[in-house]
């Protein structure tokens, strides 16, 4: 009996870094508003120059400079309003149409709702206007990563790289595009170029650690550990090593390790209490504290059809019946036809037929 061992989003946790480099475009726009000063030099009062209201009345009354946009744009991202960021840097560029920045922005806020294409456009007219623009064409490398058009990433990640061979991140998008491609020694070679020119690359760490765990290397384990020592009590970095030792029949160190990510980094981490309650189930026999940490899953989380499940296995094995046909069940309730439940539930019939 497997179960389902790992959460469908979690259980992959070597997949591709990318998705979360997408956003990662630089900002255009000015500085928060700064304190204002009373006559005396105290800071006493707060300047909101930088409001939207406040940007929105110079607007309205006639001024329509393109910064002007581009800073509500920025304000309009700081309140998770993209649509209307999307709007403003779209005026700002009608207006002034050669700022290579505004561009860069504008891209940046497409892609944080899915147009990659508008997104790649934007970018592209960037290049256009300043073909050594390093910041569009690594953009532009990223974006085709990211829709799977591996040889046009590599492309424009090479362009980059001509333009400034010190940039770590040109080489980290390179490390991407050989993973993806399934060429792991070049990239983990990319990746140590990565660490080589930019020591803090957290990113750099944590994915020599995923991609050295996927061939259940120990070396993964000093790569996490230095991810967790630029990002102290960082959640990921806690997760990754304790499923390193859990995927290497180490249940014990991955108990502790996943203690560690409860008590030093988030003490409701849905997944750290599941695969607790697995390695108590499955490798340490431990029925009664498998239960009590799928109950904590399910307490986090009330549709979790694989705690439901893998409770009820761990009733079952105890011979407690009446309580496993309730989770199998309550699974089945949120996932009907899960085929575990099922067969947890036939099994369950067998074995009250022959009075085991």
């Amino acid at each position: 009996m497997r179960g389902d061992t790992l959460e469908t989003e979690k259980k992959n946790m070597y997949r591709s870094f990318f998705l979360i480099l997408i956003v990662s475009f630089a900002v255009f726009g000015c500085n928060p508003g700064s304190g204002g000063k009373s006559e005396n030099g105290n800071q006493d009062t707060v300047s909101d120059s930088t409001s939207i209201e406040f940007i929105s009345r110079q607007i309205n009354e006639g001024d329509k400079s393109p910064e002007l946009f581009a800073k509500r744009a920025e304000m309009y991202i700081l309140q998770n309003m993209p649509e209307m960021a999307i709007k403003d840097m779209e005026i700002a560029l009608a207006i002034d149409s050669l700022n290579t920045a505004y561009y860069l922005t504008l891209a940046e806020y497409q892609m944080r709702v899915g147009r990659s294409g508008k997104a790649k456009g934007n970018l592209e007219k960037c290049v256009e206007i300043d073909p050594e623009n390093q910041d569009a064409t690594i953009k532009l490398a990223e974006i085709y990563l990211y829709v799977q058009q591996y040889k046009e990433s590599m492309e424009w990640v090479l362009k980059a790289q001509k333009l400034n061979a010190n940039n770590a991140h040109v080489y980290f998008v390179k490390s991407l595009i050989y993973k993806e491609t399934g060429d792991t020694m070049r990239a983990i070679d990319n990746l140590f170029t990565v660490i080589e020119k930019d020591p803090e690359s957290y990113e750099g760490y944590m994915l020599l650690g995923s991609l050295h765990a996927a061939k259940k290397d120990s070396l993964a384990l000093p790569f996490f550990r230095n991810a967790l020592n630029l990002k102290p009590n960082n959640v990921d970095a806690y997760y990754n090593m304790a499923m390193f030792y859990q995927n290497n029949n180490q249940p014990d160190k991955a108990l502790k390790t996943y203690n560690d990510l409860l008590e030093k980094a988030d003490p409701k981490y849905l997944f750290a209490f599941y695969n607790m309650g697995y390695i108590y189930m499955q490798q340490k026999k431990d029925y009664d504290k498998a239960i009590e940490y799928f109950t904590k899953s399910i307490e986090l989380k009330s549709n979790y059809f694989q705690a439901y499940h893998n409770r009820g296995f761990a009733y079952e094995q105890k011979g407690e019946y009446a309580l496993a046909r309730q989770d199998y069940q309550k699974a089945l309730d949120i996932l009907p036809n899960y085929e575990l439940s099922i067969a947890g539930l036939n099994r369950l019939d067998v074995k009250i037929a022959k009075g085991k």
